[in-house]
């Protein structure tokens, strides 16, 4: 870890939440890209100084100019998970320029998550292309040490989607094809770092999503029939695979 990884870290993070924001405020409606934010309650364009980081907290208490609600309390939380998003990423030993597709997943993986939660669905205009995205990416890295890296990457996207797709088929719906498209992106760039990170952050992802329905069906804020969205576990699982199968991989060579 360098002082450059701690400063990169927060700097990078508030820019990916941002970004975020401006995901999930716009995709669920197919609304375009450019233009500032708007506030969540009043729907009120945002001024400049209201969409910087902890600076709008600071000038207005963290509420809108124009209705006076809060903004500021959901803002930091998004801020500080993208932040440790973006330190879990900057502190491995990731090969060649694959840090690159992590750094870029982060937004989108911040907004599908948020948005799954809220809408419990996954849009396309997120999944599929973050998915082709990374490939290239990954293949650009690929070009410059060799293919085998790129295969792996294939077989990973298409070994979590058919994982996923029979798990939607078994469930009937109750595993939706927004999660299965997010396998795509998941297994590309896991499967570029080897079985260890995809197979990692698969059992990840159903440790943790296990452990909540069991926690809210145990204090009764959801039925056996209810559904829980999955795609925050998943990306969850992918993120959190990136330490901890670093860590097995090492004990595994060692």
């Amino acid at each position: 870890m360098t002082w450059l990884t701690l400063l990169a870290s927060p700097v990078y993070g508030v820019l990916c939440a941002w970004c975020a924001r401006l995901l999930i405020d716009r995709v669920p409606g197919r609304e375009p890209l450019l233009g500032p934010l708007r506030c969540g309650n009043c729907a009120s364009a945002l001024t400049w100084y209201e969409q910087l980081p902890l600076i709008a907290w600071l000038l207005r208490r963290a509420r809108c100019h124009s209705c006076r609600a809060q903004l500021g309390g959901r803002q930091a939380l998004l801020e500080a998970i993208c932040v440790l998003m973006a330190f879990d990423v900057l502190t491995q030993s990731l090969p060649g320029i694959t840090f690159v597709p992590w750094l870029l997943y982060i937004p989108i993986a911040m907004a599908l998550a948020v948005i799954d939660l809220r809408e419990k669905r996954l849009p396309d205009a997120l999944t599929l292309p973050s998915a082709a995205g990374a490939l290239v990416l990954l293949a650009a890295d690929a070009a410059m040490h060799g293919l085998s890296g790129l295969l792996h990457a294939c077989a990973g996207a298409a070994l979590l989607f058919a994982v996923y797709f029979l798990m939607n088929l078994l469930s009937r719906g109750g595993m939706g094809m927004g999660d299965v498209k997010l396998a795509l992106s998941i297994g590309a760039i896991t499967g570029y770092l080897g079985w260890v990170y995809t197979v990692g952050a698969t059992m990840l992802a159903f440790l943790a999503g296990g452990a909540v329905s069991a926690v809210l069906l145990a204090s009764r804020r959801a039925d056996r029939k209810g559904t829980i969205p999955f795609g925050p576990f998943m990306l969850l699982g992918a993120f959190g695979a990136l330490p901890l199968a670093g860590l097995l991989t090492s004990f595994l060579s060692a």
